[in-house]
Protein backbone atom coordinates (compact mmCIF):
# COMPACT_ATOMS: atom_id res chain seq x y z
CA UNK A 1 0.00 0.00 0.00
CA UNK A 2 1.42 3.37 -1.00
CA UNK A 3 2.12 5.87 1.72
CA UNK A 4 0.76 9.42 1.97
CA UNK A 5 0.76 12.49 4.10
CA UNK A 6 -2.18 14.66 5.07
CA UNK A 7 -1.71 16.97 2.12
CA UNK A 8 -1.62 14.56 -0.82
CA UNK A 9 -3.66 11.84 -2.43
CA UNK A 10 -2.98 8.15 -2.60
CA UNK A 11 -3.37 6.05 -5.73
CA UNK A 12 -6.26 3.59 -5.50
CA UNK A 13 -5.24 0.12 -4.47
CA UNK A 14 -6.96 -3.13 -3.58
CA UNK A 15 -6.17 -4.55 -0.14
CA UNK A 16 -4.03 -7.64 -0.33
CA UNK A 17 -2.06 -9.51 2.28
CA UNK A 18 0.88 -9.54 -0.12
CA UNK A 19 1.30 -5.78 0.47
CA UNK A 20 2.16 -6.44 4.10
CA UNK A 21 3.51 -9.99 4.21
CA UNK A 22 5.36 -12.25 1.82
CA UNK A 23 3.18 -15.24 2.73
CA UNK A 24 -0.30 -14.99 1.14
CA UNK A 25 -3.43 -16.14 2.94
CA UNK A 26 -6.45 -17.94 1.45
CA UNK A 27 -8.73 -15.77 -0.66
CA UNK A 28 -11.66 -14.62 1.49
CA UNK A 29 -14.70 -12.83 -0.03
CA UNK A 30 -14.55 -9.62 2.01
CA UNK A 31 -17.09 -7.89 -0.22
CA UNK A 32 -19.79 -10.08 1.33
CA UNK A 33 -19.40 -8.23 4.65
CA UNK A 34 -20.67 -4.96 3.11
CA UNK A 35 -24.30 -4.30 4.02
CA UNK A 36 -26.92 -1.85 2.81
CA UNK A 37 -28.16 0.41 5.59
CA UNK A 38 -31.30 2.52 5.82
CA UNK A 39 -29.61 5.18 7.96
CA UNK A 40 -26.13 6.12 9.11
CA UNK A 41 -23.79 3.48 10.47
CA UNK A 42 -23.25 3.57 14.22
CA UNK A 43 -19.79 5.26 14.13
CA UNK A 44 -20.90 7.99 11.71
CA UNK A 45 -24.09 8.62 13.69
CA UNK A 46 -22.07 8.95 16.90
CA UNK A 47 -19.52 11.26 15.27
CA UNK A 48 -22.35 13.55 14.15
CA UNK A 49 -24.02 13.55 17.57
CA UNK A 50 -20.65 14.32 19.23
CA UNK A 51 -19.94 17.14 16.75
CA UNK A 52 -16.80 15.38 15.52
CA UNK A 53 -18.48 15.45 12.11
CA UNK A 54 -20.03 18.88 11.78
CA UNK A 55 -20.85 21.44 9.06
CA UNK A 56 -17.71 22.79 7.41
CA UNK A 57 -15.71 19.62 7.96
CA UNK A 58 -14.86 17.21 5.14
CA UNK A 59 -15.39 13.48 5.62
CA UNK A 60 -13.71 10.53 3.91
CA UNK A 61 -14.98 6.96 4.30
CA UNK A 62 -12.02 4.57 4.08
CA UNK A 63 -13.53 1.22 3.07
CA UNK A 64 -16.98 2.66 2.40
CA UNK A 65 -18.55 -0.59 1.21
CA UNK A 66 -21.69 0.16 -0.78
CA UNK A 67 -21.41 3.86 0.14
CA UNK A 68 -24.55 4.39 2.24
CA UNK A 69 -22.82 6.78 4.68
CA UNK A 70 -21.16 8.74 1.87
CA UNK A 71 -24.44 9.16 -0.02
CA UNK A 72 -26.37 10.30 3.02
CA UNK A 73 -23.67 12.72 4.18
CA UNK A 74 -23.57 14.24 0.69
CA UNK A 75 -27.36 14.55 0.66
CA UNK A 76 -27.20 16.50 3.92
CA UNK A 77 -24.62 18.95 2.55
CA UNK A 78 -21.33 17.54 3.83
CA UNK A 79 -18.19 17.52 1.70
CA UNK A 80 -17.64 13.78 1.53
CA UNK A 81 -16.04 11.01 -0.51
CA UNK A 82 -15.24 7.34 -0.10
CA UNK A 83 -13.10 4.51 -1.36
CA UNK A 84 -13.55 0.75 -1.22
CA UNK A 85 -11.35 -1.97 -2.73
CA UNK A 86 -14.37 -3.88 -4.03
CA UNK A 87 -17.12 -1.36 -4.70
CA UNK A 88 -15.16 1.84 -5.49
CA UNK A 89 -11.61 0.67 -6.31
CA UNK A 90 -10.89 3.52 -8.75
CA UNK A 91 -11.93 6.34 -6.42
CA UNK A 92 -9.03 8.48 -5.12
CA UNK A 93 -8.13 8.19 -1.45
CA UNK A 94 -7.94 11.80 -0.32
CA UNK A 95 -7.24 13.56 2.99
CA UNK A 96 -10.21 14.87 4.95
CA UNK A 97 -10.88 16.49 8.30
CA UNK A 98 -12.58 13.31 9.53
CA UNK A 99 -11.79 9.84 8.20
CA UNK A 100 -14.11 6.94 9.02
CA UNK A 101 -12.62 3.44 9.17
CA UNK A 102 -15.92 1.72 9.86
CA UNK A 103 -15.92 -2.01 10.62
CA UNK A 104 -13.00 -2.61 8.27
CA UNK A 105 -10.17 -3.99 10.39
CA UNK A 106 -12.38 -6.73 11.84
CA UNK A 107 -12.91 -8.32 8.38
CA UNK A 108 -9.17 -8.45 7.54
CA UNK A 109 -7.76 -11.87 8.33
CA UNK A 110 -4.10 -10.86 8.18
CA UNK A 111 -2.82 -9.05 11.29
CA UNK A 112 -0.08 -7.22 9.38
CA UNK A 113 -2.52 -5.97 6.80
CA UNK A 114 -4.82 -4.72 9.56
CA UNK A 115 -2.02 -2.56 10.94
CA UNK A 116 -1.22 -1.21 7.48
CA UNK A 117 -4.83 -0.27 6.78
CA UNK A 118 -5.15 1.49 10.15
CA UNK A 119 -1.95 3.45 9.48
CA UNK A 120 -3.05 4.38 5.94
CA UNK A 121 -6.43 5.65 7.16
CA UNK A 122 -4.82 7.71 9.92
CA UNK A 123 -2.45 9.38 7.46
CA UNK A 124 -5.48 10.78 5.62
CA UNK A 125 -7.14 12.18 8.77
CA UNK A 126 -6.39 15.87 9.25
CA UNK A 127 -8.39 16.21 12.49
CA UNK A 128 -9.85 12.89 13.60
CA UNK A 129 -9.91 9.22 12.65
CA UNK A 130 -13.03 7.26 13.64
CA UNK A 131 -12.20 3.57 14.11
CA UNK A 132 -14.82 0.88 14.71
CA UNK A 133 -14.74 -2.91 14.92
CA UNK A 134 -16.96 -5.77 16.01
CA UNK A 135 -16.96 -6.38 19.76
CA UNK A 136 -16.52 -9.83 21.30
CA UNK A 137 -19.91 -9.94 23.04
CA UNK A 138 -21.53 -10.06 19.57
CA UNK A 139 -19.72 -13.29 18.66
CA UNK A 140 -21.98 -16.33 18.69
CA UNK A 141 -20.40 -19.60 19.93
CA UNK A 142 -21.54 -21.35 16.74
CA UNK A 143 -20.77 -18.46 14.37
CA UNK A 144 -18.09 -20.35 12.47
CA UNK A 145 -14.76 -22.14 12.68
CA UNK A 146 -11.60 -20.74 14.24
CA UNK A 147 -9.17 -19.15 11.80
CA UNK A 148 -6.05 -17.09 12.61
CA UNK A 149 -7.12 -14.83 15.52
CA UNK A 150 -10.77 -14.79 14.50
CA UNK A 151 -13.32 -17.02 12.79
CA UNK A 152 -14.42 -17.99 9.30
CA UNK A 153 -18.17 -17.55 9.10
CA UNK A 154 -20.57 -19.85 7.28
CA UNK A 155 -20.53 -17.36 4.39
CA UNK A 156 -16.78 -17.78 4.10
CA UNK A 157 -16.01 -14.30 5.42
CA UNK A 158 -13.59 -13.52 8.25
CA UNK A 159 -14.46 -11.79 11.53
CA UNK A 160 -12.08 -10.69 14.26
CA UNK A 161 -13.96 -9.87 17.47
CA UNK A 162 -12.25 -7.48 19.87
CA UNK A 163 -12.78 -6.74 23.53
CA UNK A 164 -13.06 -3.00 24.21
CA UNK A 165 -9.66 -2.95 25.90
CA UNK A 166 -8.03 -5.04 23.16
CA UNK A 167 -9.26 -2.65 20.47
CA UNK A 168 -8.04 0.38 22.45
CA UNK A 169 -4.59 -1.15 22.90
CA UNK A 170 -4.36 -2.14 19.23
CA UNK A 171 -5.10 1.40 18.03
CA UNK A 172 -2.68 2.95 20.50
CA UNK A 173 0.08 0.46 19.72
CA UNK A 174 -0.17 0.96 15.94
CA UNK A 175 -0.67 4.74 15.84
CA UNK A 176 1.17 5.78 19.00
CA UNK A 177 -1.81 7.96 19.98
CA UNK A 178 -4.19 7.37 22.88
CA UNK A 179 -7.69 6.88 21.40
CA UNK A 180 -10.86 8.12 23.06
CA UNK A 181 -13.76 5.65 23.40
CA UNK A 182 -16.95 6.91 21.78
CA UNK A 183 -18.95 3.71 22.37
CA UNK A 184 -18.45 -0.04 22.54
CA UNK A 185 -16.30 -0.84 19.54
CA UNK A 186 -15.94 2.80 18.42
CA UNK A 187 -12.93 5.07 19.11
CA UNK A 188 -11.85 8.57 18.09
CA UNK A 189 -8.19 9.30 17.37
CA UNK A 190 -7.69 13.07 17.46
CA UNK A 191 -4.76 14.80 15.76
CA UNK A 192 -4.95 17.89 17.97
CA UNK A 193 -4.61 17.40 21.72
CA UNK A 194 -6.66 20.54 22.35
CA UNK A 195 -9.61 19.12 20.42
CA UNK A 196 -9.26 15.84 22.28
CA UNK A 197 -9.42 17.61 25.63
CA UNK A 198 -12.38 19.74 24.53
CA UNK A 199 -14.26 16.55 23.66
CA UNK A 200 -13.41 14.90 26.99
CA UNK A 201 -14.54 18.00 28.90
CA UNK A 202 -17.82 18.09 26.95
CA UNK A 203 -18.57 14.53 28.08
CA UNK A 204 -18.53 15.44 31.78
CA UNK A 205 -19.90 19.00 31.69
CA UNK A 206 -23.35 19.19 33.21
CA UNK A 207 -26.32 20.08 31.06
CA UNK A 208 -28.60 21.64 33.63
CA UNK A 209 -31.33 23.90 32.26
CA UNK A 210 -31.74 27.17 34.11
CA UNK A 211 -35.05 28.40 35.43
CA UNK A 212 -36.63 31.31 33.53
CA UNK A 213 -35.23 34.57 34.83
CA UNK A 214 -37.41 37.10 36.55
CA UNK A 215 -36.87 40.75 35.71
CA UNK A 216 -36.93 43.80 37.97
CA UNK A 217 -37.31 47.43 36.92
CA UNK A 218 -34.09 49.02 35.67
CA UNK A 219 -33.11 52.64 36.12
CA UNK A 220 -33.73 54.64 32.97
CA UNK A 221 -30.04 55.30 32.20
CA UNK A 222 -29.28 51.57 32.05
CA UNK A 223 -32.42 50.46 30.22
CA UNK A 224 -30.75 50.48 26.77
CA UNK A 225 -28.19 47.94 28.02
CA UNK A 226 -30.61 45.37 29.47
CA UNK A 227 -30.22 42.96 26.57
CA UNK A 228 -26.44 43.31 26.65
CA UNK A 229 -26.41 42.62 30.40
CA UNK A 230 -28.63 39.60 29.92
CA UNK A 231 -26.34 38.19 27.22
CA UNK A 232 -23.35 38.85 29.49
CA UNK A 233 -24.97 37.00 32.41
CA UNK A 234 -25.80 34.04 30.14
CA UNK A 235 -22.15 33.78 29.10
CA UNK A 236 -20.98 33.99 32.72
CA UNK A 237 -23.52 31.29 33.59
CA UNK A 238 -22.06 29.07 30.89
CA UNK A 239 -18.38 29.65 31.69
CA UNK A 240 -18.49 30.09 35.46
CA UNK A 241 -16.12 33.03 35.06
CA UNK A 242 -15.92 36.43 33.42
CA UNK A 243 -15.62 35.96 29.64
CA UNK A 244 -12.71 37.34 27.63
CA UNK A 245 -13.46 39.82 24.88
CA UNK A 246 -13.07 37.09 22.24
CA UNK A 247 -15.79 35.12 24.02
CA UNK A 248 -18.08 38.12 24.52
CA UNK A 249 -17.42 40.96 22.02
CA UNK A 250 -19.83 43.27 23.86
CA UNK A 251 -17.60 43.40 26.96
CA UNK A 252 -15.78 46.68 26.09
CA UNK A 253 -19.09 48.46 25.45
CA UNK A 254 -20.51 47.10 28.69
CA UNK A 255 -17.51 48.29 30.69
CA UNK A 256 -17.59 51.71 29.02
CA UNK A 257 -21.34 52.35 29.32
CA UNK A 258 -22.30 50.44 32.49
CA UNK A 259 -19.12 50.19 34.55
CA UNK A 260 -16.57 47.69 35.82
CA UNK A 261 -17.04 43.96 35.45
CA UNK A 262 -17.80 43.57 39.16
CA UNK A 263 -20.52 46.26 38.87
CA UNK A 264 -21.98 44.43 35.85
CA UNK A 265 -22.07 41.17 37.82
CA UNK A 266 -23.86 42.82 40.74
CA UNK A 267 -26.38 44.40 38.37
CA UNK A 268 -27.05 41.02 36.74
CA UNK A 269 -27.68 39.38 40.12
CA UNK A 270 -30.11 42.18 40.94
CA UNK A 271 -31.87 42.15 37.58
CA UNK A 272 -32.12 38.44 36.82
CA UNK A 273 -33.48 36.46 39.74
CA UNK A 274 -31.94 33.06 39.00
CA UNK A 275 -28.47 34.38 38.15
CA UNK A 276 -25.71 33.90 40.73
CA UNK A 277 -22.05 34.37 39.87
CA UNK A 278 -20.90 32.31 42.86
CA UNK A 279 -23.24 29.44 41.93
CA UNK A 280 -22.13 29.50 38.30
CA UNK A 281 -18.52 29.42 39.46
CA UNK A 282 -19.21 26.54 41.86
CA UNK A 283 -20.91 24.41 39.21
CA UNK A 284 -18.17 25.05 36.66
CA UNK A 285 -15.43 24.26 39.18
CA UNK A 286 -17.10 20.92 39.91
CA UNK A 287 -17.24 20.09 36.20
CA UNK A 288 -13.57 21.00 35.81
CA UNK A 289 -12.53 18.92 38.82
CA UNK A 290 -14.37 15.89 37.43
CA UNK A 291 -12.65 16.40 34.08
CA UNK A 292 -9.20 16.89 35.67
CA UNK A 293 -9.64 13.86 37.93
CA UNK A 294 -10.56 11.71 34.93
CA UNK A 295 -7.61 13.04 32.93
CA UNK A 296 -5.39 11.00 35.25
CA UNK A 297 -7.24 7.93 34.00
CA UNK A 298 -5.19 8.21 30.80
CA UNK A 299 -2.23 10.48 30.14
CA UNK A 300 -2.85 13.89 31.65
CA UNK A 301 -2.16 16.64 29.10
CA UNK A 302 0.31 19.45 29.56
CA UNK A 303 -1.22 22.83 30.33
CA UNK A 304 0.01 24.17 26.99
CA UNK A 305 -1.90 21.38 25.19
CA UNK A 306 -5.25 22.52 26.59
CA UNK A 307 -7.57 24.73 24.50
CA UNK A 308 -7.09 28.40 25.32
CA UNK A 309 -10.58 28.74 26.82
CA UNK A 310 -9.89 25.81 29.15
CA UNK A 311 -6.61 27.41 30.22
CA UNK A 312 -8.58 30.55 31.13
CA UNK A 313 -11.07 28.42 33.11
CA UNK A 314 -8.30 26.85 35.17
CA UNK A 315 -6.41 30.10 35.80
CA UNK A 316 -9.53 32.03 36.83
CA UNK A 317 -11.09 29.31 38.99
CA UNK A 318 -8.08 27.45 40.45
CA UNK A 319 -5.24 29.92 40.03
CA UNK A 320 -2.77 27.39 38.65
CA UNK A 321 -2.89 24.11 36.75
CA UNK A 322 -0.81 22.45 39.47
CA UNK A 323 -3.39 23.38 42.11
CA UNK A 324 -6.22 22.11 39.90
CA UNK A 325 -4.38 18.82 39.29
CA UNK A 326 -3.73 18.37 43.01
CA UNK A 327 -7.43 18.78 43.77
CA UNK A 328 -8.36 16.48 40.89
CA UNK A 329 -5.94 13.79 42.11
CA UNK A 330 -7.36 14.06 45.62
CA UNK A 331 -10.86 13.53 44.23
CA UNK A 332 -9.76 10.53 42.13
CA UNK A 333 -7.98 9.02 45.15
CA UNK A 334 -11.18 9.29 47.19
CA UNK A 335 -13.18 7.61 44.43
CA UNK A 336 -10.85 4.61 44.69
CA UNK A 337 -12.08 3.92 48.23
CA UNK A 338 -15.22 1.69 48.32
CA UNK A 339 -16.45 3.20 51.59
CA UNK A 340 -16.31 6.72 50.08
CA UNK A 341 -18.39 5.59 47.09
CA UNK A 342 -20.85 3.83 49.37
CA UNK A 343 -21.24 6.91 51.59
CA UNK A 344 -21.78 9.10 48.52
CA UNK A 345 -24.51 6.72 47.31
CA UNK A 346 -26.21 6.75 50.71
CA UNK A 347 -26.10 10.55 50.85
CA UNK A 348 -27.37 11.03 47.29
CA UNK A 349 -30.64 12.91 46.92
CA UNK A 350 -31.00 11.55 43.41
CA UNK A 351 -31.68 8.00 42.28
CA UNK A 352 -33.14 4.82 43.73
CA UNK A 353 -31.03 3.47 46.59
CA UNK A 354 -31.00 -0.28 47.22
CA UNK A 355 -28.82 -2.25 49.66
CA UNK A 356 -26.07 -2.88 47.11
CA UNK A 357 -26.69 -0.34 44.35
CA UNK A 358 -27.79 3.16 43.41
CA UNK A 359 -29.84 3.44 40.20
CA UNK A 360 -29.95 6.81 38.42
CA UNK A 361 -31.47 7.94 35.15
CA UNK A 362 -28.77 8.99 32.68
CA UNK A 363 -30.18 12.55 32.59
CA UNK A 364 -29.44 12.93 36.31
CA UNK A 365 -25.83 11.65 36.36
CA UNK A 366 -24.31 15.11 35.96
CA UNK A 367 -26.30 16.24 39.02
CA UNK A 368 -24.71 13.66 41.30
CA UNK A 369 -22.02 14.30 43.90
CA UNK A 370 -18.56 14.79 42.33
CA UNK A 371 -17.36 11.46 43.74
CA UNK A 372 -20.12 9.58 41.92
CA UNK A 373 -19.65 11.61 38.73
CA UNK A 374 -15.98 10.60 38.64
CA UNK A 375 -16.91 7.00 39.47
CA UNK A 376 -19.31 6.84 36.52
CA UNK A 377 -16.85 8.87 34.44
CA UNK A 378 -14.22 6.14 34.89
CA UNK A 379 -16.67 3.70 33.30
CA UNK A 380 -17.30 6.06 30.42
CA UNK A 381 -13.54 6.48 29.93
CA UNK A 382 -13.44 2.80 28.98
CA UNK A 383 -16.84 2.22 27.38
CA UNK A 384 -17.67 5.53 25.78
CA UNK A 385 -21.39 6.00 25.13
CA UNK A 386 -23.46 2.87 25.69
CA UNK A 387 -26.08 2.66 22.97
CA UNK A 388 -29.71 2.99 24.18
CA UNK A 389 -28.70 2.98 27.87
CA UNK A 390 -30.85 5.25 30.02
CA UNK A 391 -30.24 3.95 33.56
CA UNK A 392 -26.87 3.82 35.34
CA UNK A 393 -26.43 1.28 38.12
CA UNK A 394 -23.67 2.22 40.57
CA UNK A 395 -22.52 -0.87 42.48
CA UNK A 396 -21.88 0.46 45.97
CA UNK A 397 -19.30 -2.07 47.15
CA UNK A 398 -17.70 -3.93 44.23
CA UNK A 399 -16.08 -1.32 42.00
CA UNK A 400 -18.50 -1.91 39.13
CA UNK A 401 -20.83 0.24 37.02
CA UNK A 402 -23.67 -1.03 34.82
CA UNK A 403 -25.43 0.73 31.96
CA UNK A 404 -29.00 -0.50 31.49
CA UNK A 405 -31.16 -0.06 28.41
CA UNK A 406 -34.91 0.25 28.90
CA UNK A 407 -36.17 1.22 25.40
CA UNK A 408 -39.70 2.06 26.59
CA UNK A 409 -38.74 3.84 29.81
CA UNK A 410 -41.08 6.78 29.31
CA UNK A 411 -44.02 5.05 27.61
CA UNK A 412 -44.22 1.75 29.47
CA UNK A 413 -45.34 2.05 33.12
CA UNK A 414 -43.00 -0.86 33.97
CA UNK A 415 -40.40 -1.01 31.20
CA UNK A 416 -38.45 -4.20 30.53
CA UNK A 417 -34.67 -4.40 30.49
CA UNK A 418 -33.32 -5.00 26.96
CA UNK A 419 -29.55 -4.91 27.53
CA UNK A 420 -27.07 -4.55 30.38
CA UNK A 421 -23.40 -3.55 30.03
CA UNK A 422 -21.33 -3.97 33.20
CA UNK A 423 -17.71 -2.97 33.73
CA UNK A 424 -15.33 -3.79 36.56
CA UNK A 425 -13.40 -0.54 37.05
CA UNK A 426 -10.51 -2.37 38.72
CA UNK A 427 -9.88 -4.86 35.91
CA UNK A 428 -11.63 -3.12 32.96
CA UNK A 429 -13.43 -6.39 32.25
CA UNK A 430 -16.73 -5.83 30.45
CA UNK A 431 -19.83 -8.04 30.44
CA UNK A 432 -22.79 -7.59 28.10
CA UNK A 433 -26.12 -9.37 28.57
CA UNK A 434 -28.98 -9.21 26.09
CA UNK A 435 -32.53 -9.55 27.48
CA UNK A 436 -34.38 -8.49 24.33
CA UNK A 437 -35.54 -12.04 23.53
CA UNK A 438 -36.32 -13.02 27.13
CA UNK A 439 -39.91 -13.92 28.04
CA UNK A 440 -39.27 -12.92 31.65
CA UNK A 441 -36.97 -9.86 31.71
CA UNK A 442 -36.36 -7.65 34.76
CA UNK A 443 -38.76 -4.67 34.92
CA UNK A 444 -38.81 -1.33 36.74
CA UNK A 445 -41.15 0.07 39.39
CA UNK A 446 -41.29 3.51 41.06
CA UNK A 447 -39.84 5.21 37.97
CA UNK A 448 -39.99 8.64 39.58
CA UNK A 449 -37.13 7.65 41.90
CA UNK A 450 -34.72 7.33 38.96
CA UNK A 451 -35.28 10.73 37.33
CA UNK A 452 -34.37 14.28 38.45
CA UNK A 453 -37.11 16.44 40.02
CA UNK A 454 -37.62 18.54 36.88
CA UNK A 455 -38.26 15.55 34.60
CA UNK A 456 -41.51 16.40 32.75
CA UNK A 457 -43.07 12.96 33.35
CA UNK A 458 -42.17 12.65 37.01
CA UNK A 459 -45.66 13.70 38.27
CA UNK A 460 -47.24 10.96 36.11
CA UNK A 461 -44.80 8.38 37.45
CA UNK A 462 -45.44 9.48 41.05
CA UNK A 463 -49.21 9.26 40.64
CA UNK A 464 -48.99 5.68 39.37
CA UNK A 465 -46.74 4.66 42.26
CA UNK A 466 -49.19 6.14 44.79
CA UNK A 467 -52.05 4.13 43.30
CA UNK A 468 -50.03 0.91 43.14
CA UNK A 469 -48.97 1.34 46.78
CA UNK A 470 -52.58 1.94 47.83
CA UNK A 471 -53.63 -1.22 45.98
CA UNK A 472 -50.96 -3.27 47.78
CA UNK A 473 -49.17 -4.14 44.55
CA UNK A 474 -45.75 -3.07 45.81
CA UNK A 475 -45.88 -4.76 49.20
CA UNK A 476 -43.47 -7.44 48.03
CA UNK A 477 -40.36 -6.98 45.92
CA UNK A 478 -38.98 -10.34 44.78
CA UNK A 479 -41.66 -11.62 42.36
CA UNK A 480 -42.59 -8.24 40.89
CA UNK A 481 -39.04 -7.50 39.79
CA UNK A 482 -39.62 -9.68 36.72
CA UNK A 483 -42.33 -9.52 34.08
CA UNK A 484 -44.03 -12.83 34.86
CA UNK A 485 -44.11 -12.23 38.62
CA UNK A 486 -45.55 -8.74 38.12
CA UNK A 487 -48.21 -10.02 35.72
CA UNK A 488 -49.23 -12.66 38.25
CA UNK A 489 -49.47 -10.15 41.12
CA UNK A 490 -51.63 -7.84 38.99
CA UNK A 491 -53.96 -10.72 38.17
CA UNK A 492 -54.15 -11.94 41.79
CA UNK A 493 -55.03 -8.44 43.03
CA UNK A 494 -57.54 -7.91 40.22
CA UNK A 495 -55.87 -4.96 38.45
CA UNK A 496 -54.74 -4.05 34.96
CA UNK A 497 -52.76 -1.17 33.48
CA UNK A 498 -53.78 1.12 30.63
CA UNK A 499 -50.67 3.12 29.99
CA UNK A 500 -49.87 4.76 33.33
CA UNK A 501 -53.44 4.33 34.60
CA UNK A 502 -54.21 1.57 37.09
CA UNK A 503 -57.69 0.06 36.70
CA UNK A 504 -59.76 -2.74 38.16
CA UNK A 505 -59.70 -5.74 35.82
CA UNK A 506 -63.05 -6.84 34.49
CA UNK A 507 -64.21 -10.20 35.92
CA UNK A 508 -64.11 -13.19 33.57
CA UNK A 509 -67.12 -15.34 32.69
CA UNK A 510 -67.27 -19.12 32.97
CA UNK A 511 -65.85 -19.44 29.45
CA UNK A 512 -62.88 -17.26 30.34
CA UNK A 513 -64.10 -14.19 28.44
CA UNK A 514 -64.27 -10.79 30.15
CA UNK A 515 -67.73 -9.66 31.19
CA UNK A 516 -68.78 -6.15 30.34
Amino acid sequence: MAGSDCCGTVAPVVWSSAMFHEQPVPEIPRHKTAIVRVGYSKPVSLAISHQVIRPGRSVFDFGCGRGTDVARLAKEGYSTAGWDPNFKPDAPRIPADVVNLGYVINVIEDAGERRGVLEAAYKLAKSCLVVSAQISYLASPDAGQAYADGILTRRGTFQKYYSQEELRKFIEEVLGVEPVPAALGVFYVFRDEGERQSFLLSQVSRRVSREPRTRVPLEESLAPFRELLEAFSAQVDLLGRVPRESEFPGLPELNEKVGSTSRCLKLCEKLFGSFSFSEARRLRSEDLLVYIALSRFGRRPRFSDLPEALQWDIRDIFGTYARACDQGDELLFRVGKPDVVNQACMASKLGKLLPDDLYVHLSAVDRLDSVLRVYVGCARAVLGEVEDANIVKIHRHTGKVSYLAYPKFEKDPHPALAKAVKINLRTREVWVRDYSASDNPPILHRKETFVPPEHPLRPKFEELTRKEEAAGLLDTTQPIGFLKGWTEVLAEKGYQLRGHRLQRAKPKGADGSKRG
